[in-house]
């Protein structure tokens, strides 16, 4: 075996083998540690060769060790700056490849994947800076080209995907002299070599192999790196792409190379794009510079707007996250935006500031017409650079300008990327320009198709059969036909085409690039149709299934699209197809705006709905990203409403803003009722008087009126409107919607229309809101807000600041919540973007094929480069830039197909100064026509009458000749002429704000002249008006939308509407009648747009029958340079030229009628003349209209009065086409009934009909009926006062008439409670005074602790739930538990000691927590005071120095000494609230020496501030009697959660359980609501089962019975007592509520025993038994709390006992022993101080055992048999 060459690896690793694990183990970190020795090298300026690395490597000492660092963490920043920024400088992109190079060893496959990821190779802006540097020599090199060329070596053996980049790259390396090592750049080109044999799909072709020498590389770095977008430096200094001299002349001479082509078109492109806007731009920029400006500034090319103001963001979907901006409209307010482009979507724009020191580009992301009017719009940000839009928003407003450019940005951009990535790929050296030895070369000589050349040695044969069109079967003789071999196609007889039709097809179909020319009318679209189903046909047979790609249709216009689709859909050929395939869909057409119902099917939205049915493939994550955009949508909504409404407190609770303590105190206010506008409402001070709600929540509709006038014509545009307001509507009414419950107050609540008829005084509801909310920095500080307790002791300035406080933290939580959301969403629409696109290029790789505008082609420029088409068919291709063409060409292109006309419109330019000094408006089909490239065009035209043919030949077309199908076309009806040329000399105008020009004089013609052709018989779709200017366009479509209300004539005929268009957007297309308005008619002879002679080739070439022009042609005469000449003068020698158009009547053919300006179309108002036209009318009428030509009018419908009479001579007031309905004519006629005499219509009966009188009958009260005559006394309501005394409280009220059989007392109790508070009841709620509903009032008692209760006062006061705030000198405020809670004990050591100058030298051992085991120290304190060093500090060692001084403060400390001698005092200041105490008084006051000997209990309390009363909390003095005061503060705490666990379930504390009152009680056990964790009160279901165990017998028994009114007493009795317990769901029971509540149940259950007896058993009682039932019946219905006595209840005991006895009557409902309830197992709660006592210790409260006067320990009592009694035990 041969010995293998040493390579560059070889020689490193064998050198590097003993500092591998020292100190070097590869390439990339000896670059990293030795750049001094190659710094020493370059210094010598000699070439550092592969012996200089092995002596740097020698030389480097063990003290270089490898540094392996974890670079996860710097990683994951490279990816998230990948992600976040679109544009990097060249710092970052250094940083970043030093950060990939050094992880590339150690973490490949998350180099590799954010590398992926990113597309970091392809991305613009690091391309661009490799590519400039690998072209520089190895002196001006970086360190960080290094670490590149590690990337460059290390990722391809890691990368699986190909990209171009690294073939480009290696080969530059390769040949650049910055790497000198021979084994360097060996190694580098080994790495090329096994990339280029990975990718497998490079061509072999060598013609496409593009040799780069020096020159062109240079010119490719330059196109590659080149930005789209100019930074301020270009735009000062004008800088652009090179531009080579152009001009018809060079455009016939041959290109140098590819790359120049390619430079030239890229260039061409790009300045046609941009060009304006850079200029537009530096005239602004000198313009602000100017220190005297002129005037405003205007530029013709770009619109300013300004005071621009830069928003939030706002989701989009399809657009991602886009932002908001708003802009100054008051120079606007005559603006029409739906007549307008500007801010178009899609448009390029600019911010900047007013000195344009910085640009930032973005696109229009949303036109939403409402919003323009507002000033308002959305842009998507191209480049995005936070700081800088930072800096925008902090900037005012009059400093920012927005620029708009005139451009749509995607169809340049796609474009323009697609020729990078060409260059790209023709720098790598593997991939040429398509048939570039055409375009580039210019070699006329053009070869046949790839795939028709003969394969192993057999030629291609296609199938022509489909092209035959002859009863003879050649079935077989097509059907295998040498393509090649054209005198073996059928003839041109047999495909019925003509000798120019037949040439064509052979040069189109043998021809790698085919040429197809057209004049107008010749048919060129109906041979592209031909051509095409040829090439579907043999699809199969040309390709092999591995090298089969749908065929690429592409079109300049979508009407031309959807016309050449429906054309092929109708061949036979084709439907065989579609039937073979069943229900695949063979052709794909892209694009949104197709207005062909039978293209539709195909188009691609379409195929994706049938896509995801049946792969359900990426519906979840479309689903999601809807998702996030709602909720986005949904939080801005929010976020607007809350600036101006007034939310729930539900709403503040939900989103954990308002603290719980702030909750209870609002909804526990004893003074506030629920009123309509809540309690925040109410609280807040807001009259709910001044407003009212309506929930319908119907959002106002936007004004259309100027856009339906806009929109009633079509639309040429291909741009993407985002102004849809159906589904917009729809959502935005769903989250009013959703949002509404959320208010308490709000505009949400009204209709729009009823919002703004609202009187003033109920608007100023609103607008107070407002005008309070308008200032949120001036809300309530947090600390405040901890620690306010009651918000109603809050004035109403301070309750705004609270709730400020509180919109203020949602609104920062709901802008944190939409941050996350749109970052989803971020994220969701890219995977959507990515998973739509996998989805589109399966769906048109499937297909036969794919058609597209070429804007959208542009648009999707990525699915072009997958699918690879191979052929290409460009209909109306003299019209489409050649950019897009070649962007749209790929390497695997086989055949082009070029079908248009390049004698009518070229392409469309932005850039009009470069058109005419570059030429770039000049097409690819124009430019091989001019250069000879085989082609042929099409010579007899089937559309034109000779006489408007005639206007074309010669001067256009020499050779057109005319079908005789032309020849045998009517004449215009009503008309003289069918061609004519109307002369004038009224001038034209030009608006404000718009460069495009309109004639008065021709709009009000052309719109009178299309009147007159309707009412000649003919219909919208047979007229189109055209004009060159946008602007006459739209005044036209307004004249003749406003003409077209009067005309009458059959609602068919206008049903279409009639189009009116620019000539530039009908090209290709045809009508019957041409109307033309050419609008220029100036002094100066500016012919503008009319002196583009391919212009004036499409605008009269477009009639079928006939055309008139309206114009000034004296003017065109003088001005033009030849063809006007030529056209005006054979119009004048064929009388077809004047100033006068002539109208001949039909009917009377010698009545001729001249008409030269629109007033004189008054002459034939109905379309004949002024004679009048009688004609006798089906109906019996003669038509009233004058003389007419279109006899279809007198089958309208007759609009004369009707002749007909009823039977009573009443005429019919219908118009007389219409029905005759019943006589609806009034007359008096008299009821039956009543006699009353009635105004009614003829037809109808009086019987049938309301007699609305009044009522004259009376009531059964009395009272007169207040209804009409007509209708049932037994539904009226008598509504009279009456003077009422209830039966069951005596109080005297007036009440209306109907109320007096349920009325229920409602005047308020007047009773003083136990507790102090007034009772909030009712004479009905309190049972007369009887037992009166429990007081709910807060108890805010103060607290052992100190803290207040915040409970009811009703209730024993429960443990402290305030935070806790004790701490010692280590845990200052560090406690985060509740105060009832035990504190965790401090294990520092105790810090109580005398300072180091006291003699004493006490020193506490003791921890913390514990009692301190030193005396107190009496010594002075011997430290300074601050008010001046010989001050003495007056307290004593060991303790806080008080802040005051004898001398300085004397005064003050006087009155603290109670000897008065002050000098010989000592004080002590206390911690938290800083008063100062002498020592002797304050030990007095804390009993530190002294004992308590009395043997009275003492009441359990911290001991406070004598002078504040705030709790002394913190003393190392007194540390052991606050220590003390805290353990016994723990035992209160303990017995009061012992307590209220007894009386409440806290887990199911409700602060709603008022609510709960107001539910129906019904008396069954299993109906109410009795579940016990509904009420915190745990014994409320015990009373309450009692409750219906006693009272549902009776309640059952009373039902039978036949005196009702008993009944509803009892009812109403039994619900107050239902009502009265469920009070208590939240309130503990007191022993006497107890007690009367047993007597009142004993009462009623007495009372309903009495009624039972009475009534049941009344057969055999006597009369004097029932007097005395009677009797007790009267004492015990409803006495007062006064005449209530319970002898009463046992008198009547005893006499139903007698009675029963006497009888033997046995009930068991009567049981004596039912009537008293017994409620031993209800705990009662219990009130009062805490005590200790002082025998046991024990803690207890002074009322379980004792009185609050007479405190007694029950512990003690009942050890020494002193107990108390039972009754007296009962604890709560």
């Amino acid at each position: 075996m041969g010995k293998r060459k040493r390579t560059w690896s070889d020689n490193y690793q064998s050198c590097s083998k003993r500092y591998r694990k020292e100190e070097f183990t590869n390439f990339r970190q000896f670059i990293h540690e030795a750049p001094d020795a190659l710094r020493q090298i370059k210094g010598t300026k000699r070439v550092c060769s592969h012996r200089d690395l092995l002596a740097i490597l020698q030389s480097c000492t063990q003290e270089t060790s490898i540094k392996m660092v974890d670079c996860s963490s710097e990683l994951t920043k490279v990816d998230s700056t990948l992600y976040e920024r679109n544009n990097l400088e060249s710092g970052d992109i250094i940083w970043i490849i030093n950060i990939l190079a050094s992880a590339i060893n150690d973490q490949p496959e998350l180099v590799c994947s954010i590398i992926e990821r990113s597309n970091f190779f392809e991305r613009s802006d690091v391309s661009g800076m490799v590519l400039k540097s690998a072209a520089t020599d190895c002196y001006k090199l970086k360190g960080w080209t290094k670490d590149f060329i590690t990337l460059l070596v290390s990722v391809p053996r890691q990368y699986t995907s190909k990209n171009m980049f690294f073939k480009t790259i290696f080969r530059l390396l390769s040949k650049s002299e910055c790497i000198n090592d021979s084994l360097v750049i060996e190694e580098i080109i080994k790495t090329f070599r096994n990339l280029k044999v990975k990718e497998k799909d490079i061509q072999d072709d060598s013609q496409t192999q593009l040799p780069a020498p020096g020159c062109i590389e240079d010119i490719l770095c330059d196109l590659i790196t080149w930005t789209i977008f100019p930074t301020r430096e270009m735009v000062v200094n004008d800088k652009y792409p090179p531009r080579w001299p152009r001009d018809l002349k060079t455009l016939r001479i041959p290109y140098v190379n590819s790359a120049h082509y390619l430079m030239e078109q890229f260039s061409m492109f790009l300045e046609d794009f941009i060009g304006p806007l850079r200029k537009g731009i530096q005239n602004f920029i000198k313009y602000a510079q100017s220190k005297q400006p002129q005037g405003r500034f205007r530029d013709k090319d770009i619109w300013i707007y300004k005071r621009v103001c830069l928003l939030g963001n706002k989701c989009i979907e399809g657009s991602g996250v886009c932002l908001e901006v708003q802009f100054d409209t008051s120079t606007m307010k005559k603006m029409r935006w739906g007549a307008n482009k500007r801010l178009q979507y899609g448009n390029v724009v600019c911010l900047t500031v007013d000195d344009s020191s910085e640009l930032i580009y973005a696109l229009v992301a949303n036109r939403d017409l409402k919003q323009l009017t507002e000033g308002r719009t959305f842009l998507k940000i191209l480049e995005e650079n936070p700081d800088i839009i930072h800096k925008f928003r902090r900037m005012h407003t009059s400093r920012l300008v927005m620029i708009e450019g005139k451009s749509f940005f995607e169809t340049y951009n796609h474009t323009l990327k697609s020729l990078q990535n060409l260059a790209m790929k023709m720098l790598g050296g593997n991939e040429n320009i398509p048939f570039a030895k055409y375009f580039v070369n210019l070699n006329s000589e053009v070869l046949e198709p790839l795939y028709m050349q003969s394969k192993n040695n057999e030629e291609i044969t296609l199938d022509f059969s489909c092209l035959v069109h002859t009863e003879q079967n050649f079935s077989t003789l097509y059907k295998k036909v040498p393509i090649l071999e054209v005198e073996k196609w059928p003839t041109r007889e047999e495909m019925y085409l003509n000798e120019d039709q037949y040439e064509a097809l052979k040069k189109c179909l043998t021809k790698e690039v085919g040429i197809l020319q057209g004049p107008p009318g010749t048919g060129k679209t109906w041979m592209g149709v031909r051509i095409v189903e040829f090439l579907i046909n043999n699809f199969r047979n040309m390709f092999d299934i591995a090298e089969r790609r749908p065929i690429l249709l592409l079109s300049h216009t979508n009407h031309a699209l959807d016309q050449f689709f429906a054309k092929l859909l109708e061949l036979k050929s084709i439907k065989r197809i579609l039937a073979q395939m069943g229900y695949r869909k063979p052709f794909v057409r892209v694009g949104q705006r197709c207005g062909n119902e039978q293209v539709m099917e195909y188009s691609i939205n379409a195929h994706r709905k049938q896509y995801r049915q049946n792969t359900k493939y990426w519906s979840g994550t479309l689903k999601e990203m809807r998702k996030s955009l709602k909720s986005v949508d949904y939080i801005d909504t929010l976020l607007e409403f809350l600036q101006e409404g007034i939310v729930s407190v539900d709403f503040l609770k939900s989103e954990e803003i308002i603290l719980q303590k702030h909750i209870f105190s609002l909804t526990h206010n004893p003074s506030f009722v629920p009123k309509n506008n809540g309690i925040l409402g109410t609280w807040l001070g807001i009259n709910e008087n001044e407003v009212r709600y309506n929930h319908g929540n119907e959002t106002q509709a936007v004004d259309r009126t100027e856009m339906e006038l806009d929109n009633m014509f079509p639309q040429e545009t291909e741009r993407k409107f985002l102004d849809d307001n159906d589904k917009n509507e729809v959502a935005k009414r769903n989250i009013l919607k959703a949002i509404s419950p959320l208010f308490v107050l709000s505009r949400l609540h009204f209709l729009p229309n009823e919002y703004h008829m609202l009187q003033k005084s109920k608007r100023s509801a609103f607008a107070y809101i407002r005008n309070m909310l308008r200032n949120q920095n001036d809300f309530m500080p947090d600390e405040t807000v901890r620690r306010l307790e009651n918000v109603w002791d809050l004035k109403y300035k301070d309750r705004w600041r609270l709730y400020k406080f509180w919109i203020r933290n949602i609104t920062f939580k709901l802008k944190n919540r939409r941050k996350h959301i749109v970052e989803l969403f971020n994220e969701r629409d890219k995977a959507v973007q990515i998973e739509r696109f996998e989805q589109d290029l399966e769906i048109l790789t499937s297909s036969l094929m794919v058609g597209m505008t070429t804007t959208g082609a542009a648009l999707n420029m990525k699915l072009l480069r997958e699918i690879q088409p191979r052929i290409v068919v460009v209909e109306e291709a003299a019209q489409v830039h050649e950019q897009h063409i070649i962007g749209c060409l790929t390497k695997e292109l086989q055949h082009l197909i070029l079908i248009g006309d390049h004698q009518q419109l070229r392409p469309a330019m932005n850039n009009y100064d470069l058109k005419q000094s570059h030429k770039t408006d000049v097409s690819l089909m124009e430019r091989l026509v001019m250069n000879k490239f085989p082609f042929h065009c099409l010579t007899c035209q089937h559309r034109m009458r000779p006489e408007i043919s005639r206007m074309l030949t010669p001067a256009i077309y020499p050779t057109l000749k005319n079908h005789s199908s032309v020849l045998s076309y009517q004449n215009i009806k009503g008309m003289k002429h069918n061609l004519f040329f109307m002369n004038h000399q009224y001038l034209e105008n030009q608006t404000k704000f718009s460069t495009s020009y309109t004639n008065d004089f021709e709009a009000d013609m052309i719109a009178q002249l299309y009147k007159y052709l309707i009412l000649q018989g003919y219909s919208n779709a047979d007229i189109t008006i055209l004009s060159a200017y946008n602007d006459q366009v739209k005044k036209i479509r307004r004249n003749v939308a406003e003409i077209s209300q009067g005309i009458r004539v059959s609602e068919e005929r206008l049903q279409q509407r009639v189009q009116i268009t620019t000539v530039d957007n009908f090209q290709g297309e045809e009508n019957r009648i041409i109307l033309q308005s050419l609008v220029r008619s100036n002094k100066k002879c500016i012919l503008g747009h009319l002196s583009d002679s391919l212009r004036i080739c499409v605008s009269l070439s477009r009639a079928k029958e006939g055309m008139y022009l309206i114009g000034n042609f004296e003017m065109l005469n003088n001005g033009s340079d030849g063809l006007w000449k030529k056209m005006i003068k054979k119009a004048n020698e064929s009388g077809m030229f004047g100033e006068s158009l002539l109208l001949v009547c039909q009917n009377h053919s010698e009545t001729i009628t001249e008409v030269s300006t629109p007033q004189d179309f008054e002459k034939v108002p109905d379309g004949g003349c002024i004679e009048p036209c009688a004609t006798k009318l089906q109906c019996g009428h003669d038509c009233d209209r004058r003389c007419h030509g279109d006899e279809s009018i007198h089958n309208l419908p007759c609009q004369r009065p009707c002749l007909k009479i009823c039977d009573s001579g009443h005429l019919c007031p219908k118009k007389c086409y219409k029905e005759c309905d019943d006589c609806m004519t009034k007359v008096m006629k008299k009821h039956r009934t009543c006699e009353h005499a009635v105004e009614i219509p003829c037809c109808r009966d009086p019987s049938l009909t309301s007699c609305r009188f009044d009522c004259a009958r009376e009531l059964q009260c009395g009272h007169p009926c207040t209804l009409l005559c007509d209708q049932s006394c037994d539904d009226c309501i008598c509504k009279v006062l009456i003077n009422i005394v209830p039966t069951q409280c005596h109080h005297k009220t007036k009440i209306e008439c109907y109320k007096k059989d349920r009325y229920i007392c409602q005047k308020k109790c007047t009773e003083i409670l136990p507790c102090g508070h007034r009772c909030k009841g009712d004479c009905h709620q309190c049972s007369n005074g009887r037992l009166h509903i429990p007081c709910k009032e807060m108890c805010e008692k103060t607290l052992v602790c100190g803290h207040r209760c915040r409970d009811f006062c009703w209730n024993p006061c429960p443990p402290c739930t305030e935070n806790c705030d004790r701490g010692c000198i280590h845990k200052i405020n560090r406690f985060d538990h509740l105060c009832k809670n035990v504190c965790e004990s401090c294990e520092e050591m105790c810090d109580w000691k005398c300072y180091d100058e006291c003699e004493n030298r006490f020193a506490c051992s003791a921890k913390c927590f514990e009692d301190c085991r030193r005396p107190p120290c009496e010594k002075r304190c011997k430290k300074s005071l601050e008010c001046s060093p010989n001050h003495r500090c007056i307290g004593l060692c060991g303790e806080n120095c008080p802040k005051k001084c004898k001398r300085c403060d004397r005064n003050e400390l006087s009155n603290c000494v109670e000897s008065k001698n002050i000098d010989n005092s000592l004080f002590i200041e206390l911690i938290k609230c800083g008063h100062v105490f002498e020592v002797e008084t304050m030990d007095t006051h804390m009993n530190l020496h002294s004992k308590d000997d009395s043997c009275r209990d003492k009441q359990v309390a911290l001991k406070k501030c004598p002078r504040c009363s705030t709790p002394i909390k913190r003393s190392g003095r007194y540390k052991v009697v606050i220590n003390q005061a805290y353990r016994d503060l723990m035992n209160v705490n303990r017995k009061c959660e012992e307590m209220t666990n007894n009386l409440f379930s806290y887990e199911h504390l409700s602060l709603n359980a008022q609510n709960k009152v107001q539910r129906p009680i019904h008396l069954d056990v299993n109906a109410g609501p009795l579940a016990a964790e509904q009420w915190r009160n745990k014994h409320v279901k015990t009373v309450l089962q009692t409750f219906y165990k006693k009272g549902n017998p009776r309640k059952k028994e009373l039902l039978i019975i036949s005196d009702r009114s008993f009944l509803l007493e009892i009812e109403n009795s039994f619900d107050v007592l239902s009502k009265w317990i469920l009070h208590h769901s939240d309130i503990c029971f007191t022993q006497k509520e107890l007690e009367q509540l047993t007597d009142e149940l004993e009462r009623l259950l007495m009372y309903a025993d009495l009624i039972l007896l009475k009534f049941k058993e009344k057969s055999i009682l006597s009369q004097s038994e029932l007097d005395i039932i009677e009797s007790n019946l009267s004492k015990l219905r409803c006495p007062d709390v006064t005449t209530f006595n319970r002898g009463d209840i046992v008198s009547a005991q005893s006499v139903v006992d007698e009675i029963r006895r006497m009888h033997g009557i046995s009930c068991q409902w009567m049981l004596e022993e039912d009537r008293r309830m017994s409620f031993k197992d209800v705990v009662c709660g219990k009130h009062g101080n805490w005590y200790k006592c002082t025998k046991a210790g024990h803690i207890y409260l002074s009322e379980v055992a004792g009185t609050v006067d007479d405190p007694r320990c029950p512990d003690c009592l009942s050890s020494e048999g002193d107990s108390p009694s039972e009754e007296e035990m009962e604890v709560a």
